[in-house]
């Protein structure tokens, strides 16, 4: 399993760093409340999450 960082939040979409290993359209839980989401971009070790609930 694969644990990274918030770095930014706008709205619904998430900047996670540390995240090296993830995929495209990998579904993720987000947080504490593990929110559902899907990661839509991916940069160096970052990625852009898209949060659905």
């Amino acid at each position: 399993m694969i644990t990274g960082t918030i770095s930014r939040v706008s709205g619904p979409v998430i900047i996670a760093k540390g995240m090296i290993g993830s995929r495209m359209y990998d579904v993720v839980n987000v947080g504490t409340e593990a929110l559902r989401g899907e990661i839509i971009r991916l940069e160096g070790d970052e990625a852009v999450i898209q949060v659905y609930e």
